[in-house]
C-alpha cells in the first residue's frame, strides 16, 4: 500500500512558536525531504549558542544544508535581508576557518561559498550564513535572521513533527514543539507496516493516572476512532512486545472478553470473543489462564496482555483474563486503528496524521466519512464515496447514504453493464434509452 502525502500548509500561529505561520515544507511531492524551515529574526547581542537553543527551544535546530537543491531553497527564505547575512546551522570551530560542522549533527557534504571565501583570520565567534551570491563566514553583528530546520519524527510514523502539530493531528499543549505523546516517555502510535510483516494498522499504548476499567479503556479507544487491541497472530503479539513492553506497570487491556450469551460459553475457555467480531483463532494465554478470576457462576471476563512482567518476567507477552472489580483493573490499554472508511485501501489513521484526510473534530474518523450525504458508489468495477447525486450522473450504483466501500461487494468490471448488477439486463436498456438525445 502507499501513503498518499499531500502537503500542510501553516496558516496560523501555534502557541509556543516564533512566528509559526511563516513556516514551509520543502515537501516530497517537489523534490525535498518533508521538512520544515523558517526564517525568525534574531536579537541584537544574541551569539550563536543563544540563536541555536532559541531552535532547539520550539523542536527545531538551525539549518544544515545537504545538497544543490535544499540550498536553493533555503537561500530563497533567506533572501529579504537588508546589508546584513542569515545565519544557518554551522559556526567556525577551527582559527584557519577549514573546518566546519553542522550543529544538528548532519555530515558535511556540499558547500557553496559566494564570492569571499573563508579568510583565514577569521575568529571563532563567528558562523556561516548567506548573503545574495551564496555562503560567507560572517560576524553574528552582521546578522540579522537565522533559518530554523524541523526534521524530528519522534513517533516514527515518517512525517516530520513539526507539520503534525501544525495540522493539529499530534498534539503539542506545552509549545516546545515536541509532540505531547513524545514527551516523558508516553506512547506514540506506532504503524506495524505491511513491508514488515504487518497490516498497516496503527497502534499505541496509553497510561492512565489512575486504574481504569476495560469498558472505559473501550469507550476511549472508540472515541478516538480506534478499538482495543485485537491480537490475532503470534507476530502481532511479538510486535506489541517489541514497541510497548515497559512502558506500564503490569498488564494492559486488550479487545478480547468473555461473552456470557455465547453459544459456546463455559468457565473458563468458553465464549472469548475480539471486539471487532475477528475470528478468535489463536490465543497467548499465560500458563494456567483463563482460570476465571472472578470465581463464580456466570462471570464475564476481560483480557490484558502483560507488558511488564515485575516479578513475573516470564508472563511478558502472554496474557490473563480480569474482571472489572477494582482491585484487579489495569491502569493501562493498548488502541488500535484499523479503520479504512473511505475505501482506498490506507488506514484511516495514517492520513490523519500526514494531513491528507481532515478530522477537524479530533474523534479519529476523517470528516468526510461523517458526513452523512456521503455513501458507497459501485463504478467501473471498483468502489468510491460520494454522493447519490454524483454516483448516479456518472452511471454508478449507490449503496445508500451513509455504507462505506467496505460495507458493499461491488460487482466486476462489465461493458454495458450500467446499474452495476453483475450482468446486462432489461435495466440498462432502460438506462440507456432514459439518456437517449444529444449530450449538451
Amino acid at each position: 500500500m502507499s501513503r498518499s502525502i499531500t502537503t500542510v500548509v501553516a496558516t496560523m500561529a501555534v502557541s509556543g512558536f516564533v512566528h509559526a505561520q511563516d513556516a514551509v515544507q520543502w515537501t516530497e511531492a517537489e523534490g525535498g525531504n518533508g521538512h520544515w524551515y523558517q526564517r525568525v529574526p534574531t536579537s541584537p547581542g544574541d551569539n550563536f549558542d543563544v540563536i541555536r537553543q532559541n531552535a532547539v527551544n520550539v523542536g527545531a535546530d538551525l539549518a544544515s544544508i545537504t545538497s544543490s537543491e535544499e540550498d536553493s531553497f533555503v537561500a530563497a527564505l533567506a533572501n529579504g535581508s537588508v546589508g546584513l547575512g542569515v545565519i544557518i546551522g554551522t559556526k567556525v570551530t577551527d582559527p584557519e576557518c577549514d573546518i566546519f560542522t553542522w550543529s544538528d549533527g548532519s555530515e558535511w557534504t556540499y558547500e557553496n561559498w559566494g564570492i569571499s571565501p573563508p579568510q583565514p583570520d577569521c575568529v571563532l565567534d563567528e558562523a556561516i550564513g548567506y548573503y545574495a551570491d551564496g555562503w560567507h563566514d560572517l560576524k553574528i553583528v552582521d546578522i540579522d535572521a537565522a533559518i530554523f530546520e524541523w526534521s524530528a519524527d519522534c513517533n516514527g510514523d515518517g512525517i516530520v513533527d513539526y507539520g503534525q502539530i501544525l495540522n493539529g493531528s499530534l498534539a503539542d499543549k506545552d509549545g516546545n514543539g515536541v509532540p505531547d505523546c513524545c514527551d516523558n516517555g508516553i506512547s506514540c502510535a506506532i504503524q506495524w507496516k505491511v513491508e514488515d510483516g504487518g497490516n498497516d494498522n496503527w497502534y499505541r499504548f496509553v497510561k492512565a493516572d489512575d486504574l481504569v476499567a476495560w469498558d472505559v479503556a473501550a469507550s476511549d479507544a472508540s472515541n478516538l476512532g480506534g478499538h482495543l487491541a485485537t491480537i490475532t497472530t503470534p507476530d502481532e503479539n511479538q510486535f506489541i512486545v517489541d514497541n510497548f513492553d515497559g512502558l506500564g506497570s503490569g498488564q494492559a487491556w486488550i479487545g478480547l472478553f468473555q461473552n456470557t450469551s455465547s453459544p459456546d460459553y463455559s468457565e473458563p475457555g468458553g465464549g472469548w470473543e475480539w471486539v471487532t467480531q475477528e475470528p478468535f483463532n489463536w490465543n497467548n494465554w499465560t500458563p494456567g489462564e483463563p482460570n476465571n478470576s472472578g470465581k463464580g457462576e456466570q462471570s464475564e471476563e476481560w483480557g490484558n496482555i502483560w507488558l511488564t512482567g515485575g516479578d513475573q518476567p516470564n508472563y511478558i507477552g502472554f496474557w490473563n483474563d480480569n474482571v472489572l472489580l477494582d482491585v484487579n483493573r489495569s491502569d493501562s490499554y493498548l488502541i488500535e486503528w484499523s479503520a479504512d472508511c473511505n475505501g482506498d485501501g490506507i488506514v484511516d489513521y495514517g492520513q490523519i496524521l500526514d494531513g491528507s484526510l481532515l478530522d477537524e473534530n479530533g474523534n479519529g474518523i476523517p470528516d468526510i466519512c461523517q458526513q452523512f450525504e456521503f455513501g458507497a458508489c459501485c463504478y467501473n468495477g471498483g468502489c468510491v464515496l460520494t454522493t447519490n447525486a454524483f454516483c448516479f450522473e456518472a452511471g454508478g450504483s449507490y449503496a445508500g447514504d451513509g455504507t462505506l466501500c467496505t460495507e458493499v461487494d461491488c460487482p466486476t468490471t462489465c461493458p454495458g453493464d450500467i446499474d452495476g448488477d453483475g450482468q446486462v439486463g432489461v435495466i440498462d436498456i432502460l438506462i440507456v434509452i432514459d439518456r437517449w438525445g444529444f449530450c449538451p
